[in-house]
C-alpha cells in the first residue's frame, strides 16, 4: 500500500466532500480513489467518512 497515495486521496475526497470530484481532481477512477480510502481506513482501523447516497429528484 502506498500511504502517501491513499493519503492524498483522502485529502482530495475530503476537500471536495465527493469520491467523484476528488477522483477527478487526482486524475484516477472513483473506484480507485475507493480502494485507496479503504486501504487507508484499513491501517487505521477506522471508519474515515459516512459515506450517503442521495437521490436526485
Amino acid at each position: 500500500m502506498d500511504t502517501i497515495k491513499c493519503m492524498q486521496t483522502f485529502t482530495a475526497v475530503a476537500t471536495n466532500a465527493s469520491f467523484t470530484e476528488g477522483a477527478k481532481q487526482l486524475g484516477i477512477s472513483t473506484k480507485l480513489a475507493s480502494k485507496y480510502v479503504q486501504q487507508l481506513e484499513g491501517k487505521l482501523g477506522a471508519q474515515l467518512f459516512i459515506v450517503r447516497h442521495e437521490v436526485s429528484h
